[in-house]
């Protein structure tokens, strides 16, 4: 095991950005760079850890998980750790008040066109930030902060025991997935084209509006088991494009889903 971990850290030396692999802080899949280790990127989990990963420039949960043991002991000992606990949960609170309510004053343009903060609408947002923190915040307790710690644990050791030692992700590997699950979608893409070019000579908009309401014929799904997880697409005729010149082609509402939840497409190829 230990050879073949060291043989993939010297091939990856020698490589362009062609893999991803497993952060072993926050557990995303990430670029792996030219030194073999995990691309700078950000995180944000729901008990408070935000900003910038410090998994970021280690080496990937494939090729290590060190730092991942330290990352479990930080957190096991986070979630015993009540006052400490009490100080993210002050500061998060904190935070989301200054974001929600004092980050985007209103402006007002003064009589030489300048652009200044509207003093009395930011003071308003102070009073409503002062009265926020008074609220008693019920979905924020200590316990419902060690649930999501511990759950963060659970993915970590989990990561550590399928991850650890595997090869890395190919970049063009999610990509290739969004393919195939797109091409799939070609049979009823060509069904509802060939069925409108049929009735271009008659009424071209009842064509259209029985097409949509064949819910038979006008769409089409198709998932496969990946190593991200079940992903899934979803296509349905959504009506005619039309141009200057008159029919287009015919249109669909494609929608992607990993594990039973919707994903947009951009999000998806970033995994």
């Amino acid at each position: 095991m230990l050879n073949k971990i060291k043989n993939m850290e010297i091939k990856m030396k020698n490589r362009k950005h062609t893999h991803k692999g497993t952060c072993q802080s926050c557990g995303s899949v990430q670029a792996v760079m030219v030194d073999g280790n995990i691309a700078d990127h950000g995180y944000k989990v729901d008990w408070g850890r935000v900003g910038s990963c410090d998994g970021s420039h280690k080496k990937p949960m494939e090729l290590s998980c060190s730092f991942a043991n330290l990352k479990l002991d930080e957190l096991n000992q986070l979630i015993n750790d009540n006052d400490k606990l009490e100080l993210i949960i002050k500061e998060n609170i904190l935070n989301r008040g200054m974001d929600d309510i004092i980050a985007r004053p209103k402006y007002i343009v003064d009589e030489f066109g300048a652009r200044l903060v509207d003093q009395q609408d930011k003071d308003n947002r102070v009073k409503e930030l002062n009265e926020y923190l008074r609220k008693p915040l019920e979905y924020i307790t200590i316990n419902r902060y060690k649930d999501l710690i511990q759950t963060n644990i659970d993915v970590l050791i989990n990561l550590k025991e399928t991850r650890h030692g595997k090869p890395l992700y190919e970049a063009a590997y999610v990509r290739n997935i969004v393919k195939q699950l797109e091409d799939s979608m070609s049979e009823v893409h060509n069904y509802c084209e060939s069925f409108l070019q049929q009735n271009r000579g008659s009424d071209l908009i009842e064509a259209s509006r029985q097409l949509y309401r064949d819910v038979n014929n006008n769409n089409s799904h198709e998932e496969f088991s990946t190593s991200l997880g079940l992903v899934k697409i979803v296509s349905k005729y959504n009506g005619v494009s039309f141009t200057g010149r008159g029919y287009k082609l015919a249109t669909f509402k494609t929608t992607f889903y990993l594990d039973g939840e919707k994903i947009t497409k951009k999000e998806l190829l970033a995994k």
